[in-house]
């Protein structure tokens, strides 16, 4: 499903790969678990209720969480291991459960809920901590639309399929009137918005850059549990696509060696596929950058300022108001 991201117009839309053998439109009609692709409404939560920054610390370790009236809640890392202190920024990128889990502790799943509704989200979501891990289905339409909330610097716009009819005199019998609303703060969605393009340049998302995407984009990989589902959606400033990939049947998804088939492996090489066909031509476009928005290059594990001798500094994007981690 691809939108613009200025009028929420779809630019294309594949249901499925065979019309003559279902009918079922799996961009619009269905809902599927988006696993870790639902985290930067997490994370727009958090900025939104904490404070908290991308150059905020939080430490990558095992997490226990106490659910009134059932089991503990022990979500687990992808690779299984934890990699100690880091700055959010690397969190998101490199998509570290552990840290997903602390935010949503703190923040309650109903912040998470409201943020994703108000960027466009509409199907019914789960009241549970595993929602900041993309436990509530969605549709492919759906995180395109939200995504192009974030493009657009917080502007949502309804997705639409017909902007005009006319009868066959050219007279205009309906006409869609594009208008958009402010559903997040301009500052706090370019935050995510530079947190997800290092996902696509240096994160779970890097595979876009080696199969040859080269302009500006942020984005963010899904995959759940046993590999049933494996996204990615993404966005240029101008054009928001999410792809899905999966069995309607919730069968796992794995190569002929065995291995899982992940967002990156599966959803991902299609997105590259068709957005570098979707934006020949185009010139290269940055997001625009909020007035408040300055950058700072800060250490990735103590969130301080980037000295000379430091190790793959981060830049982060801050609010006026917001600095890094004191010393």
């Amino acid at each position: 499903m691809a939108i613009e991201t200025n009028s929420g117009a779809v630019r294309a839309l594949v249901g499925g790969r065979d019309y003559s053998q279902t009918e079922f439109n799996r961009a619009d009609q269905s809902n599927r678990l988006p696993g870790s692709g639902f985290k930067p409404f997490l994370y727009s939560a958090a900025f939104e209720k904490l404070g908290v920054t991308p150059a905020t610390v939080v430490v990558d370790r095992p997490v226990t969480i106490s659910v009134a009236g059932s089991r503990d809640w022990k979500p687990r890392n992808f690779r299984r291991r934890h990699a100690g202190p880091m700055i959010l920024k690397q969190a998101l990128m490199h998509s570290v459960n552990s840290v997903a889990a602390q935010l949503v502790e703190r923040t309650g799943p109903d912040a998470v809920i409201e943020i994703a509704r108000r960027c466009g989200i509409s199907s019914p979501l789960a009241s549970v901590y595993s929602l900041a891990l993309g436990t509530s289905g969605v549709s492919p339409l759906e995180m395109a639309a939200a995504f192009a909330t974030l493009a657009t610097g917080g502007i949502r716009y309804e997705p639409t399929l017909i902007r005009r009819v006319e009868d066959p005199l050219g007279r205009i019998l309906e006409e869609r009137i594009v208008r958009g609303r402010r559903a997040l703060d301009p500052g706090l969605a370019y935050q995510v918005v530079d947190m997800m393009r290092g996902v696509v340049d240096t994160g779970t998302g890097a595979v876009a850059r080696s199969l040859g995407f080269k302009l500006p984009a942020a984005g963010k990989t899904g995959t759940t549990d046993n590999f049933h589902d494996a996204w990615f959606s993404g966005f240029t400033p101008t054009l928001s696509t999410s792809v899905w990939v999966g069995f309607d049947r919730n069968r796992a998804m794995r190569d002929t060696n065995g291995r899982g088939i992940t967002g990156a492996r599966g959803a991902l090489p299609i997105w590259v596929d068709f957005m570098i066909k979707a934006t020949a031509g185009e010139p290269s476009r940055e997001f625009a950058i909020p007035s408040n928005i300055h950058f700072e290059n800060i250490d990735p594990f103590t969130g301080r300022a980037a000295g000379d001798g430091t190790p793959n500094p981060v830049r982060v994007a801050l609010r006026t108001g917001q600095g890094r981690e004191k010393s």
